[in-house]
């Protein structure tokens, strides 16, 4: 949105202009200046694209038809989007019976809307329970999770995350914790003069 200041005279109609510039604050001349009135003060541009810079100016006109001096020249960036697609085939090893480490297909770069700052795996019991969100910073595709219950059942899925924000969350992986390893027995014993018992 663009604030326009509200003037010393009743304004009628307020009007802004803007144009795509590069990053090098070099109007992109493939981007012709588009210009928005409204009765204001404030005007939504929403013709524009995500991850881009914009430069704009601003009028205000009133009832008696006169019209103010253009404003100085600002500029803002808008946003990047989220990631829309999704990572793909989850994959869990096992590593002992309460630890798992899950890993993922990259992303399509094209789909990220940003830059890939990392991912959230998000994990629960496959009941509902102690649901669980942890960040995986950078573009490594596996992640050590431990502290899990043995032999129950967890879901897994993981998000990328761009710097437009949280993307789709996966499909859902199912896994198992394995059994715990029997601890080692300590027989006791005892003994008649015809058996022992162990």
């Amino acid at each position: 949105t663009v604030s326009v200041p509200i003037t010393r005279y009743h304004p009628d109609l307020y009007c802004v202009t803007f144009t795509r510039i590069s990053v090098s604050n070099v109007i992109d001349v493939s981007s012709a200046k588009t210009a928005i009135c409204d009765t204001g003060p404030i005007i939504t541009l929403s013709r524009v694209e995500e991850d881009a810079m914009y430069e704009y100016t601003a009028v205000v006109n009133n009832t008696a038809g006169a019209t103010s001096p253009v404003s100085l020249v600002k500029s803002a960036k808008t946003r990047s989007a989220a990631p829309d697609i999704a990572p793909g085939q989850l994959k869990a090893t096992f590593s002992g019976s309460s630890e798992i480490v899950i890993s993922w297909d990259a992303v399509n770069y094209l789909r990220l809307n940003g830059e890939l700052t990392g991912y959230n795996i998000r994990y629960s019991q496959s009941n509902g329970a102690n649901i669980t969100t942890v960040y995986q910073s950078g573009s490594l595709r596996s992640r050590n999770i431990s502290g899990l219950m043995f032999d129950a059942s967890y879901s897994l899925q993981v998000a990328a995350v761009s710097t437009g924000g949280n993307g789709t969350l996966s499909q859902v992986l199912t896994v198992r914790t394995k059994q715990d390893v029997p601890g080692v027995p300590v027989p006791t014993s005892q003994v008649n003069s015809t058996a022992i018992q162990i």
